[in-house]
């Protein structure tokens, strides 16, 4: 039998906007925001829970908001983070982030991969418009897209764990008791909080990489979608979980303070390289590229401009730099450029893993997830990923230097690591190499802002990035 009570919407509304303004993924200002319940989704029911997907409108954002819902008695307050309280038809319920409960992670999974969008085949009943829960709240028709199989032909999960660090999503992991088919030891689910209608770019760019038989990301096994607006827009996607692999940044920093300048990797540094090349170039085969027309290079000018701008009002010593900047922008300007195309967008050492016996793998290809969708699908520049790279070597020298190492010494790794990175990247002609500088620079004028906003004890870092870039 299914939990089914029926609860007031605005009474979870109250709820959700307490915990919401709380949440690192909330862009809002407001600690406890006006929201409004939008359309709701039952995601799966237990004999004492049930768990719900509602999209909450939040100013002009549309957020997803996953809760699960059981009887508050002692013997139910099995929750570690309980958000709230409602009242309903059977009593008082306690409401939990689902993503945190072990029934919730349950549902999310199921709903996720499961054919018939049914975790506890008790739901048959419930269909688009139909609910006990909400009569007239809209009912969010949810699109399950098993790859590798359905949730129930998976190997045992014997533990379920939502990660701490969520930024702008939140990813739950579930280990299995052993290996899958594939050679999986578990799933990583991310639930995607700011919700666009179109395809999400880590759906749609890991997909198309793995269908290639790409190896350098990891393996998709599903992703849950709705029509959202008119169109559709994705919610959830489950991937592998490379449980035992460490991110290139604490490869690269771990013990950098007391590097002498010599560069230990130069091997695995150039094989990143030569991994997003292969990258890009299977990028440039699955999706189409467009010519970079005078109105897109205006475009992308505009950014570089209006970046170095907010970077000298943010940084006023840059302010006698402007010529120079202006004049590699320029410069970059008059040279042909290469076409356009699909990029991962948010390229650095912690985008990229270092799995044992496989070597470096790439994920998380969303772009930066606080730009509109429109623009992180749109074609552009692969440069801008190296770009990001380099500049991540910075920040790991400059991290170092930080933490006591020899600046002499990390400057002598930085341009090393910069070399040996580009060596197993290829050939970047001398056109491009005038754009790649000027990405470069835009990247740091772009870290300047966030770290004056974020960091300020780390504002040096890319502040004496921009010096080296103009040769200061």
């Amino acid at each position: 039998m299914s939990f089914n009570p029926v609860w007031d919407v605005d009474e979870v509304m109250s709820v959700i906007a307490t915990a919401v303004g709380q949440a690192r993924w909330f862009t809002g200002k407001e600690n406890h925001p006006r929201l409004q319940a939008s359309a709701y989704a039952v995601l799966g029911s237990t004999a004492t829970s049930t768990t719900i997907l509602y999209l909450v409108s939040s100013t002009d954002r549309l957020l997803s908001i996953p809760l699960t819902f059981c009887l508050l008695t002692e013997q139910e307050r099995r929750f570690s983070n309980v958000l709230g309280t409602v009242s309903s038809s059977l009593g008082q319920l306690a409401v939990s982030d689902a993503t945190a409960d072990p029934d919730g992670q349950n549902a999310i999974l199921y709903a996720t991969l499961d054919a018939s969008n049914n975790a506890s085949n008790a739901m048959s009943d419930v269909g688009p418009g139909t609910s006990a829960a909400h009569p007239n709240l809209p009912y969010l028709a949810l699109v399950p897209h098993a790859i590798r199989g359905l949730a129930k032909d998976l190997p045992e999960i014997i533990a379920a764990e939502k990660l701490t660090s969520e930024q702008s999503n939140t990813s739950i992991i579930y280990r299995f008791a052993h290996a899958d088919a594939a050679g999986s030891t578990g799933l990583i689910l991310k639930v995607f909080r700011v919700i666009n209608p179109g395809k999400n770019p880590d759906v749609q760019l890991q997909q198309a990489l793995d269908h290639a038989g790409s190896t350098a990301v990891v393996c998709q096994y599903g992703s849950l979608s709705a029509v959202v607006n008119g169109a559709n827009a994705d919610l959830v996607v489950a991937q592998e979980f490379l449980s035992d692999a460490l991110d290139a940044w604490q490869v690269m920093t771990v013990g950098l303070e007391k590097t002498d300048g010599t560069l230990t990797r130069t091997d695995d540094i150039t094989a990143l390289g030569a991994m997003t090349r292969n990258i890009h170039d299977e990028l440039g085969r699955s999706f189409p590229t467009v010519v970079a027309d005078a109105a897109r290079r205006a475009e992308i000018a505009a950014t570089w401009a209006q970046r170095a701008e907010r970077a000298i009002d943010d940084a006023p010593e840059l302010a006698e730099l402007a010529p120079q900047i202006q004049e590699i922008y320029a410069r970059s300007m008059e040279k042909p450029w290469p076409a356009l195309q699909r990029i991962h967008g948010d390229y650095h050492l912690g985008q990229v893993l270092n799995a044992p016996g496989r070597g470096w793998v790439a994920f998380d290809f969303e772009g930066e997830p606080l730009r509109p969708l429109a623009q992180r699908v749109q074609p552009d520049l692969a440069l801008r990923d190296v770009a990001g790279m380099l500049r991540s070597f910075d920040y790991a020298a400059g991290a170092a230097h930080i933490a006591g190492g020899s600046k002499t010494a990390l400057d002598s790794w930085k341009k090393a690591a910069y070399t040996a990175f580009l060596s197993g990247y290829g050939t970047i002609s001398t056109n491009e190499q005038d754009l790649l500088m000027a990405l470069t620079l835009d990247k740091a004028l772009y870290e300047v802002s966030y770290e004056v906003a974020s960091r300020p004890d780390w504002v040096e870092i890319p502040l004496s990035g921009v010096y080296e870039l103009l040769g200061r």
